[in-house]
């Protein structure tokens, strides 16, 4: 079977216990992994994905409230105005100007959504890395779907290695998300965020 461990059974001597282990490519045990392709990835990214989007949106708003508060925010009502045309009898004619509304400080607004963006894509960078390097050694979206994160030996990875890893995925976004299919035709099954990273996504077989 692809990617097995081979374990020999312990010898008695006189000198002891001997016992051979062949190390494994990825990691095996009790449970047997192979690579994890594209399609179950992407599962598990939606996965991922519908867990996050209400407390995020929810987020969004509340956010964005506070930040029109603080932003000061001003309604003008319509207004009439006179032009310079007049009718056929010779009466001057009006336009109405609609109700506008804008802000005292935009510029503190469009700050504050430039903090937005980046706390949102930093807590999902959070999200992926606290998991990924945990003792479940994936998102939920992962672990359902029985796949896990490690390195290239099949050992759990650190905090900054999960995180860099995530933060990678902006560099397979760019390039047309060319980076994210590269998980589908690479040997190793792995995105480019992977390859950069030196991680490896396996499944149980």
């Amino acid at each position: 079977m692809e990617n097995q461990v081979n374990v020999v059974v312990p010898e008695v001597s006189n000198e002891g216990v001997k016992v051979n282990i062949v190390t494994p490519a990825i990691p095996t045990g009790p449970v047997n992994y192979v690579y994890a392709g594209f399609w179950m990835r992407a599962v598990a990214y939606i996965i991922d994905y519908m867990i996050l989007i209400v407390p995020v949106y929810i987020f969004i708003i509340v956010y964005t409230l506070i930040l029109t508060a603080i932003s000061g925010i001003r309604t003008v009502p319509a207004t009439r105005i006179m032009s310079t045309a007049y009718n056929y009898y010779g009466d001057p004619t009006y336009i109405t100007l609609p109700a506008t509304t804008y802000l005292d400080n935009p510029g503190i607004f469009a700050i504050g959504l430039v903090f937005l963006v980046i706390i949102v894509v930093a807590s999902m960078f959070l999200y992926n890395a606290i998991f990924e390097s945990s003792k479940w050694q994936a998102t939920i979206g992962k672990r359902v779907m029985k796949i896990i994160v490690t390195d290239e030996q099949g050992k759990r990875i650190s905090f900054m290695r999960a995180f860099g890893r995530n933060a990678g995925k902006l560099l397979s976004g760019l390039i047309l998300d060319i980076g994210y299919f590269m998980a589908g035709f690479t040997e190793k099954k792995q995105a480019l965020h992977d390859i950069m990273a030196k991680t490896l996504v396996l499944r149980k077989a």
